[in-house]
């Protein structure tokens, strides 16, 4: 028997009980058997393997009468599901372990069972099966443990950072000198001189050389353009695959955007703690304009709902190298070159509504501005 875990399982109707749109799972074999499956879904375990899966091991044996079946003691978390399974060649009586919930089937050749609980307090599990042998038999067992999802933290910027003066066809840069934490959400701002969108795509990587990639997808949120100057917002969530908060100059995650054309511009880009792991949920509502003015000029992107606890970002950027002052009440990192200026902002809403946060810029002559606002959920 083999035992098969996935986590932060997507893509299928949620609670669904029509007979076309029940979630299947399979196993593809590389030739033809006779066996069966059992299958069981928890809530409330960690969403990334790393986290949630924790101590597992397995044993067999045999037995021609009463037998204990016992994969042995592991060590568990206080909240952990426990989860055990077993499996014969007898057709005989089969006792789950005591205290755990228990599902036992059987065909005309093989019977066994899969068994849970939540253990209440760190410690050791041991869960022992019962199998009622009357002649020489085998058996398998399995447990393993997985850890509870940790407590919802409030959505809070963690790392922030940007560079303007690039130019080529990469725009990058890395969390110089702090890496953010595994599972947060990172928003990056890539702004440049053109009016069409060069970015291929945007990759995250390792500072080390030959940047090793991490693998992290980032989706565009919002494209604006005017006046010869665009700026595009992408945003991963859940990050992985790099180290937790390194302070090393060869392992810092560096994010960057591969063009299809040779441009000169710059980025910004923050991580954000305690935001919706998957990306349908952790995005809220976004928005971008643009617009110009010669005098002090407000720029805004729109008005856009958001949740209580949910974060708000927002981003300019100008062709004009004057005075620019962030939203009130908004946590800003406002950077510039020799050729333009621009700015990213955040704030945690203490409560639901609308927010339309106000960049004020003071032109002293004919100039552009871009602006967007975007949410983002918490867990």
């Amino acid at each position: 028997m083999a035992t098969y875990v996935a986590f932060n399982v997507q893509n299928f109707p949620d609670s669904s009980t029509a007979g076309d749109s029940i979630l299947a799972v399979r196993a593809d074999l590389s030739d033809s058997v006779a066996g069966g499956l059992s299958i069981t879904a928890f809530t409330g375990v960690a969403s990334v393997s790393v986290q949630a899966l924790g101590a597992h091991q397995s044993a067999s044996g045999t037995g021609s009468s009463t037998t204990i079946a016992d994969a042995g003691s592991i060590s568990v978390n206080a909240g952990s599901h426990v989860y055990t399974t077993t499996l014969s060649n007898a057709l005989v009586g089969l006792g789950p372990p005591a205290g755990y919930t228990s599902f036992v089937q059987s065909d005309n050749t093989l019977k066994g069972g899969s068994a849970f609980t939540i253990q209440e307090n760190s410690g050791a599990a041991d869960p022992q099966w019962t199998g009622f042998f009357d002649a020489p038999s085998t058996w398998l067992a399995t447990v393993l443990a997985l850890n509870p999802a940790r407590p919802p933290q409030p959505v809070a910027l963690d790392q922030i950072n940007g560079t303007f003066g690039e130019d080529g066809r990469v725009l990058v840069k890395g969390f110089n000198s702090t890496n953010p934490h595994l599972g947060d959400a990172i928003v990056a701002t890539f702004y440049w001189f053109g009016s069409t969108n060069i970015i291929d795509s945007v990759t995250d990587h390792i500072s080390a050389v030959g940047l090793p990639p991490v693998g992290n997808t980032y989706k565009l949120v919002e494209y604006t353009t005017a006046g010869g100057i665009s700026m595009a917002t992408y945003v991963a969530t859940n990050v992985q695959n790099f180290p937790d908060g390194y302070t090393g100059g060869d392992s810092i995650l560096v994010v960057r955007a591969n063009l299809s054309d040779s441009v000169h511009g710059g980025l910004a880009m923050a991580a954000c703690r305690g935001v919706a792991p998957t990306f349908v949920h952790a995005l809220g509502s976004h928005r971008s304009a643009s617009g110009s003015g010669s005098d002090t000029t407000i720029a805004q992107a729109g008005p856009i709902a958001i949740g209580e606890g949910a974060l708000g970002y927002t981003t300019t950027l100008s062709d004009a190298l004057v005075g620019l002052d962030p939203p009130p009440g908004f946590v800003s990192f406002v950077q510039g070159d020799a050729i333009f200026k621009g700015g990213i902002a955040f704030a945690v809403q203490g409560s639901s509504g609308t927010i339309d946060p106000p960049w004020t810029w003071y032109f002293n002559s004919p100039s552009t501005w871009l602006a967007s606002v975007l949410a983002l959920n918490g867990r």
